[in-house]
């Protein structure tokens, strides 16, 4: 489900966050997709050509990018690139069950038709999902699944087999490949933050790529909700909640100090003064999701077994206990990287996502 680009061996891995808000950006030496050394995290506001999911100036977003690598003496050159989940498409498809490379086929005949994407010019990516009793036939990439009936292709007939679909904007993704390399540097792939958070939690717990489970990303404009089912991206979804609805201002606070409040991307939630609503909103899109996995399932039993929280809130006990509650998962808050750090936790706080990222091996 990522898009490798180029291969590069070197240890020193640069990757970045493309946010709707925000750029985030992070160094550290990499060996065999464990993190060595976090040499340094950066925040960047979004540049000017970057808005509303488009690029509107490549040349103008290359010389921001050699900016910030002269800024901070980038030494590596190979970097990994990750967009934002708004521009995720993610969905389970029945499809023939035939060579990945000839279903991207049929996928890009029924774009328009049987498939909406609420963009063109799509990138895509599919991963079959493995059955029971299915064993690869040959290095063409045929499963054979228990058959589950027939489906007809162009007058033939094949077994049919469930696959996830994954696709992205090329009308971003090509812009941004251009800048980065007009910028000097080597994109190496283009994740997406699903799977760079997943990849985030894996080290904590080794048998996570064994179970089911729910990544909670909270953020100031939005929360992305992932369900990962051992290793395989099963649900992506991006829900608008402005926090600052939900916060509580200080009327006597200088116009500056309220504009430092509101835009702030590292915030307390327990904080606000609406932070029941905020808990309960949130536990109650958590559970409208888990159900729509649940129905997508087609009957079998539901197998979350661990919830995540990370994104760009200081961790919250009673938002933690109040959603758990809800949904029935032990949850925990995932805020620190997986190697040794001499900064204190709250220097990490929005990070997971890149940190992730920069783990990426590139095969």
């Amino acid at each position: 489900m990522v898009l490798s680009l180029l291969k590069n061996q070197t240890k020193k891995r640069l990757a970045m966050e493309f946010r709707n808000d925000e750029i985030r950006f992070i160094e550290a030496t990499v060996k065999q997709g464990k993190i060595q050394k976090i040499i340094r995290l950066k925040q960047y506001p979004l540049p000017q050509d970057l808005k509303d999911g488009k690029i509107d100036d490549i040349e103008g977003l290359a010389k921001t990018i050699k900016k910030w690598k002269k800024d901070n003496h980038w030494r590596g050159k190979g970097i990994h690139l990750t967009i934002p989940s708004t521009l995720i498409f993610v969905r389970k498809q029945e499809l023939p069950n035939l060579p990945i490379p000839d279903l991207k086929e049929i996928i890009n005949q029924e774009i328009g038709s049987t498939i909406q994407l609420p963009f063109e010019n799509p990138v895509i990516d599919i991963v079959k999902l493995k059955n029971t009793e299915q064993k690869k036939d040959n290095e063409k990439g045929i499963i054979r699944s228990k058959p589950k009936g027939k489906q007809k292709q162009d007058g033939e007939e094949y077994d049919k087999c469930e696959a996830m679909i994954v696709a992205a904007p090329g009308n971003y993704i090509y812009p941004l490949i251009e800048a980065v390399e007009l910028a000097g540097l080597k994109p190496l792939s283009i994740d997406i933050p699903a799977l760079s958070l997943y990849r985030f939690i894996l080290p904590f717990d080794k048998s996570i790529g064994d179970l089911t489970v729910l990544i909670v990303s909270i953020n100031r404009d939005d929360i992305d909700i992932h369900i990962i089912d051992r290793n395989v991206l099963r649900l992506s979804r991006n829900v608008p909640m402005n926090i600052a609805s939900y916060e509580k201002v200080n009327i006597q606070s200088t116009l500056e100090e309220i504009v430092d409040q509101v835009k702030s991307p590292l915030f307390n939630i327990e904080e606000h003064e609406n932070f029941e609503s905020y808990a309960q909103d949130l536990a109650t899109e958590l559970s409208r999701s888990v159900n729509f996995y649940e129905r997508s399932m087609n009957g079998q039993p539901l197998s979350i077994k661990q919830m995540f929280l990370t994104g760009q809130s200081l961790p919250s006990e009673r938002l933690q206990s109040i959603v758990s509650e809800r949904l029935n998962f032990p949850c925990s808050w995932m805020i620190s990287p997986p190697v040794s750090r001499k900064l204190s936790d709250e220097n990490y706080v929005g990070y997971a996502t890149v940190i992730g990222l920069v783990m990426k091996e590139v095969k």
